[in-house]
């Protein structure tokens, strides 16, 4: 479809806004790894875990920005933050991860689309199901080894092992030197503090509910549920309504209006809304009709 204006709704903001945005929600949802440490609660300690698992699916959202290469002006920025930061805080082989989204991109709804998740069902039962299969590490286990998948072969690069190790160990001393600093603890009740948040909340938390949640995020805007809007294949492509809250869960760096993406994917994330609303009136397709929560239903009920 013809765009007016297109070079306007492909030029980025100032790389200094990106990055005070990009550090803050980072920030956002990574605090509390902190704050679990500095309280001796155990409500505290769940709620952090809740609160990382909820959330930590727009870091994900962020990194598909970078591979994308969006949230810079230079590419080479983009790549710094996507293989360097993101990738290696999410356990995420980012240079993988970029091939197999360009595949799913154009191969979305056949048999060769890389994303298969959203295939997964989740009516009544299965809805339960599927949530302890994630509790349980069965999602996010499989998921980590099928990013390795070379046809018959399962081989971890060099490059990823190398690179996620220094951001863990750096993760790792963050949480451990700043307790150091503010608690008068002894080291032994430091250590185990920071063993507990870096085990427990982020990463059992990242493997659990963050691959729950973005599983139910891909299921949204991807699974056929008795309807033709933007049928792709085995797939479809929704613009959904979102509010502050489920952009916060689900449609943060222009998820929300994931057709949209889907046919424009160089237009930044933020551009994205003021694009889709100038080209729906042409293409009912874009045009949101239900929330995150609204879709969600219709697939468990």
């Amino acid at each position: 479809m013809k765009v007016n204006n297109l070079k306007n709704h492909i030029a980025k903001r100032s790389d200094f806004t990106s990055i005070i945005l990009s550090l803050s929600h980072i920030s956002f949802v990574f605090f509390p790894l902190l704050l679990s440490t500095y309280f001796d609660s155990i409500i505290l300690t769940v709620i952090s875990f809740i609160w990382v698992g909820i959330f930590i699916n727009g870091i994900i959202n962020l990194m598909h920005e970078s591979a994308h290469r969006l949230v810079f002006k230079k590419k080479k920025y983009c790549d710094f933050l996507g293989e360097f930061i993101l990738g290696p805080l999410l356990i995420t082989d980012f240079k993988a991860y970029r091939n197999r989204h360009w595949v799913h991109h154009n191969k979305l709804g056949s048999e060769e689309d890389t994303k298969f998740i959203y295939k997964k069902k989740i009516k009544g039962l299965n809805f339960i199901i599927f949530f302890f299969e994630c509790m349980f590490l069965k999602e996010g286990i499989s998921k980590f080894i099928h990013q390795f998948s070379q046809g018959n072969k399962t081989k971890i690069s060099l490059d990823f092992f190398v690179k996620t190790i220094s951001i863990q160990a750096i993760l790792f001393s963050l949480i451990f030197f700043s307790q150091l600093l503010v608690l008068n603890h002894n080291l032994k009740e430091i250590f185990m503090n920071t063993v507990l948040s870096y085990v427990f909340v982020y990463l059992y938390s990242l493997a659990s509910l963050g691959v729950f949640f973005s599983s139910l995020r891909a299921i949204a805007e991807h699974q056929v549920n008795n309807n033709d809007e933007h049928l792709h294949g085995h797939a479809i492509l929704r613009n959904l309504k979102s509010n502050f809250l489920t952009n916060l869960i689900f449609g943060s760096y222009g998820f929300a209006d994931h057709a949209t993406h889907h046919e424009y994917p160089s237009i930044p994330s933020y551009n994205l809304k003021k694009l889709r609303k100038e080209i729906e009136k042409n293409n009912d397709d874009l045009k949101p009709k239900k929330g995150y929560f609204e879709i969600l239903k219709d697939c468990i009920v």
